[in-house]
């Protein structure tokens, strides 16, 4: 990524930031960096000396004349700037600072098969995460659905998740519903669940709701390790 993309896409994000729309603006990002990668050829037409300045800014605007007025504006003003070709790294950057943000963590697992349904999902936080008050109530447990057989390995690699508040009707509740798995290395501050659940076996609890369980004659193992709730 150049310094241009970097530097720019900071802006972008800064300016997101401080009003508040990281999210609608994030969407409207990915969206935007697919379109243009998935479409050389308009790039190439943005960058070309064939149009004036004016008639390229023109383009791009009617293009993504539906996205929200920083994304517009800041796609024309790239444009006008005779940076065209550095919008997808501009938008990459942006998704970047967010995930920073949010203390999100994007990991490339190799297989030498396509991973089924059943098997393990990787999770490593990167900082600390305050979800209040913003998210308060927002969290779906991880592994909700049955059969419940999402394996699930989570390093909070000593971070904190603070404020994390659980308002919901899942029959069993918790940052995991049922942990087939292990969570390690992670402190929970501030957290609460109201579970509106009102069927039968209704369990609940911050870390997770049950750990380990059999089902169809198979062991599915849990393991908490060095996990704190405060």
């Amino acid at each position: 990524m150049s310094d241009v993309a970097k530097e720019y896409g900071a802006a972008l994000w800064l300016l997101a930031h401080e009003d508040g729309i990281e999210d609608q603006l994030l969407e409207e990002t990915r969206t935007a960096a697919s379109v243009l990668r998935d479409n050389p050829a308009y790039l190439s037409l943005l960058s070309s000396p064939d149009l004036t300045k004016e008639e390229r800014s023109s383009a791009v605007v009617r293009a993504f004349a539906g996205g929200h007025r920083y994304l517009v504006n800041f796609l024309s003003m790239m444009v006008e700037r005779g940076y065209s070709r550095e919008i997808p790294g501009c938008l990459d950057e942006y998704l970047r600072l967010y995930r920073e943000d949010r203390g999100i963590a994007v990991a490339k697992v190799v297989s030498a098969r396509p991973l089924a349904d059943g098997e393990k999902k990787w999770f490593k936080m990167i900082s600390d995460v305050d979800m209040s008050p913003k998210w308060a109530g927002k969290w779906d447990p991880l592994n909700a659905v049955s059969p419940y057989d999402k394996a699930l390995d989570f390093n909070g690699d000593g971070h904190v998740i603070k404020g994390l508040t659980l308002d919901g009707n899942y029959q069993h509740g918790g940052f995991v519903s049922i942990l087939n798995g292990r969570v390690r290395n992670v402190t929970f501050e501030d957290c609460n669940y109201t579970n509106g659940y009102t069927g039968d076996n209704n369990d609940t609890g911050i870390v997770s709701a049950f750990a380990g369980y059999v089902s169809g004659g198979r062991e599915h193992h849990a393991n908490i390790e060095n996990v704190t709730v405060k």
